[in-house]
């Protein structure tokens, strides 16, 4: 059963969670179930009507039935948010599979839709199927900003908090006020369990200062060369005394081995380590996974590359654990796992290898450009926007260094904002010469540049897109119109 997998009497946990749930499992009133019925008839028909159908069933619910979110929430067996800057929904993806591959199927927003009424749409959509009897778990990505509200309004058993770095400053503002929310609204879940990258000083001493269980993750050292993403870090200073922090060595930006020489702060060991022996490029990695006070270690062939992508797969194991999967069947799912949609999604356009990757921000995207650096690839494409829910606020341009890639691929870019960005790539050029004639062209259209860029990309060669959020919304739905890619999942 899920919630026991941190205590040291499992048959008193066991015990005392169906004690718990028999409180919980009660029926739904009559307006609730109305509300059911008519959310999951306005989703089947806003997806007749070719909409995605995220948002507005639940939505639709909460105004005929207030708070149905939350009561539909208690009567599962578990409960896990997925929230943090990047990586949100690829660990959400990750988490549901480990659970799902241990007989627990789990409840998900796979679309990514992170708000209040898209998560309210999720629990719906399993209402009316769901037993009453059988263990159930619901995995939920959930945006930084609404953590607070949303986990007052239903409260987990788990918060997965996967990073904090600055993104989409018109919207969020710096960090500091997301880190300010957290901390308050961890103080009012004493029963939630807590996981966070040690690597992070800030999510490490909001998770240390939580009056929950913590199972914290990190990389287990500097790794292999090149490990390190050359980017501006966003927080370098003492969340305890404010003094700058030492660093025996980093990962991306202010993640790393941290210490303060002011108040004694450090890094705290974390609960499972993860190492990356091996790295294959787009192709994958091998990763290496241990646990504090154990011996012994597991290597685990993971489809996904990069150290991000790393993070991510502890986080999920870890999640996963603290849900009462044991770690070696955890792990051993992992090595099954595959990517979530527009995550290094691959498929084969005219004979060339095509991925689709989402770069919204310095961290997300500088990780990019160190991974296709490392690989055999033969053309990048850009897909820049500034629409609402990529951020309106593009100086971030300015905080990456695409010069391993536009030096040496052929490359093009799209998007509202491809202009600026070539304004940028244009300081990138090793030999600026004649900048105009040197610099990628640019597209209307997203499909249109990755048609060009395909069309001269020799058979059997890789074109890897990096796009913001709404470019790769409007790419992946081109692809899908063409029969190339599937729908995305709701």
């Amino acid at each position: 059963m899920f919630l026991t997998g941190w205590s040291r009497d499992p048959a008193a946990a066991r015990a005392r969670v169906a004690a718990e749930m028999a409180g919980k499992r009660r029926r739904l009133t009559l307006t609730d179930r109305v509300a059911v019925a008519l959310g999951r008839g306005s989703a089947f028909a806003s997806r007749r009507l070719g909409h995605g159908g995220s948002s507005l069933p639940g939505m639709f619910a909460e105004r005929l039935a207030p708070g149905i979110g939350g009561r539909l929430a208690a009567r599962l067996d578990a409960l896990a948010f997925v929230t943090g800057t990047n990586g949100k929904t690829t660990t959400t993806h990750l988490l549901s599979q480990l659970l799902s591959a241990n007989g627990h199927p789990a409840i998900t927003n796979r679309s990514g839709a992170n708000l209040g009424q898209s998560i309210t749409t999720s629990l719906l959509a399993a209402a009316a199927r769901a037993g009453t009897s059988t263990p159930r778990a619901a995995v939920l990505e959930c945006d930084e900003f609404a953590l607070p509200r949303l986990s007052a309004q239903v409260p987990p058993s788990v918060i997965v908090a996967t990073n904090l770095f600055r993104d989409q400053l018109d919207r969020y503002g710096e960090i500091d006020e997301i880190e300010r929310r957290w901390r308050r609204a961890l103080q009012g879940l004493p029963s939630a369990t807590i996981v966070a990258p040690a690597d992070d000083p800030r999510l490490a001493a909001i998770a240390t200062a939580a009056p929950g269980p913590q199972r914290l993750f990190g990389l287990a050292g500097p790794g292999p060369v090149g490990l390190e993403i050359g980017l501006t870090a966003d927080s370098e200073v003492c969340p305890n005394c404010g003094r700058a922090l030492d660093y025996q060595w980093r990962t991306i930006g202010h993640l790393g081995g941290w210490a303060c020489a002011g108040c004694g702060l450090r890094r705290p060991e974390p609960w499972l380590s993860v190492e990356i022996v091996a790295s294959h490029g787009f192709a994958g990695q091998v990763l290496r996974f241990s646990v504090a006070s154990e011996d012994e270690s597991a290597d685990v062939d993971f489809a996904l590359p990069g150290v991000s992508n790393a993070y991510n797969a502890a986080a999920a194991v870890c999640a996963a654990t603290a849900m009462g999967v044991p770690l070696s069947d955890a792990l051993a799912a992992l090595a099954a796992a595959d990517s979530a949609w527009g995550r290094y999604e691959t498929f084969e356009l005219e004979g060339r290898r095509v991925i689709l990757t989402l770069g919204k921000n310095p961290a997300s995207l500088g990780e990019l450009v160190r991974i296709a650096a490392a690989s055999d690839i033969d053309a990048v494409m850009f897909v820049m926007n500034d629409g609402y829910q990529d951020g309106q606020d593009v100086s971030w341009y300015w905080d990456v260094n695409p010069a391993p890639l536009v030096n040496r691929l052929r490359c093009a870019i799209s998007g509202s904002r491809s202009k600026d960005f070539r304004l940028r790539l244009k300081y990138e050029l090793d030999e600026p010469g004649d900048a105009a004639d040197r610099l990628p062209p640019t597209y209307d259209e997203p499909v249109a540049a990755l048609d060009a860029l395909v069309h001269d990309t020799p058979a059997g060669g890789t074109v890897v897109t990096m796009a913001t959020y709404t470019g790769l919304l409007r790419l992946r739905a081109a692809l899908v119109a063409r029969g190339v890619l599937a729908p995305m999942p709701v």
